[in-house]
């Protein structure tokens, strides 16, 4: 379901944090190196897809083919992982399953938020998410390193730019509502 062009399809990272709660390092989500050779670790996932072409929105991200994903990637490792309130504890989830949330969750807030503000609110966002990619101020940090190659051997390799293990990257997503369009006056 994630290659179908009407889908925005999260991609999993590794993310390890300072001691201030800031980036220190992200890499694409691959926890084979965690789990005792446990087949298949959890990962993320990623590819050409083999039932719908490339979108004419990922025209200037990817080669001539068919749709590729993920298109952003997030945290999908269980450490730090997300944390969720169940009963009275507090306990860390993992895996794009808490990552896609996250996504969809601030591209609703962005959305009223545009809304309460007068303008139009995003609707299908794939389209805004690449051509936000050129924006000024870079709203993607890079993840260049790493492979989530446990599922499909051979893909994918994390790279410079667009690749098929993170996408476009790991949003910000206060420098991705900054990139909304908005009419002039």
């Amino acid at each position: 379901p994630a290659t179908s062009p009407w889908v925005t399809a999260v991609g999993g990272t590794r993310l390890v944090l300072r001691t201030d709660n800031t980036r220190r390092t992200e890499r694409v989500w691959n926890d084979m190196p965690y789990v005792g050779g446990l087949v298949p670790a959890p990962s993320g996932a990623g590819g050409p897809s083999s039932s719908f072409p490339r979108p004419w929105w990922q025209a200037g991200s990817t080669p001539v083919g068919p749709r590729v994903v993920p298109d952003v990637a997030v945290l999908g490792a269980l450490k730090p992982g997300w944390p969720i309130v169940y009963g009275d504890g507090l306990y860390s989830v993992g895996g794009t399953s808490g990552g896609a949330p996250f996504v969809a969750a601030n591209l609703a807030a962005m959305s009223a938020k545009q809304r309460d503000r007068g303008y139009p609110t995003i609707g299908f966002a794939n389209a805004w998410l690449y051509q936000a990619a050129a924006a000024k101020k870079q709203p993607y940090f890079d993840i260049d390193r790493g492979n989530n190659g446990v599922q499909l051997v051979g893909c994918c390799v994390a790279t410079t730019g667009f690749d098929m293990a993170s996408g476009l990257g790991a949003p910000s997503m206060d420098l991705l509502y900054s990139s909304l369009p908005r009419p002039a006056g």
